[in-house]
């Protein structure tokens, strides 16, 4: 076979490498239509919390309690902080931390502490 009749494993996508990136990132992250950085405050805390707790989406709910309703124990919610402080580049004080009991508490410390860009 000479290099004329060999298929190029160029051929098959004739997509710039930038629109490769994309598309494979959408058929690896489902459901991500909405880059995280342009979500509200509230949706990606509900999103974090209900990834670090491995709940149903529609479990989080501003008055759902941490521990009793979602099921998270003391291990859970130190970790869930520290997921919470990464995602908002903030510190959350314990004396803070220990008022945090539900979602809608952590939904409006953290709105009320980040810097706005």
């Amino acid at each position: 076979m000479n290099p004329a009749e060999e298929p190029s494993a160029e051929e098959p996508s004739a997509e710039a490498p930038e629109e490769q990136e994309k598309n494979l990132l959408e058929k690896v992250t489902p459901n991500s239509t909405t880059p995280e950085s342009e979500l509200s405050v509230e949706d990606q805390v509900k999103n974090i919390i209900a990834d670090k707790l491995d709940v149903a989406q529609d479990k989080v709910k501003d008055e759902a309690v941490l521990q009793t309703d979602l099921g998270a124990d003391s291990l859970d919610i130190v970790e869930l902080l520290m997921h919470l402080e990464d995602q908002f580049d903030m510190k959350i004080p314990d004396e803070d931390a220990e008022k945090l009991k539900t979602v809608g508490d952590a939904i409006a410390y953290i709105n009320g502490h980040i810097v706005k860009e």
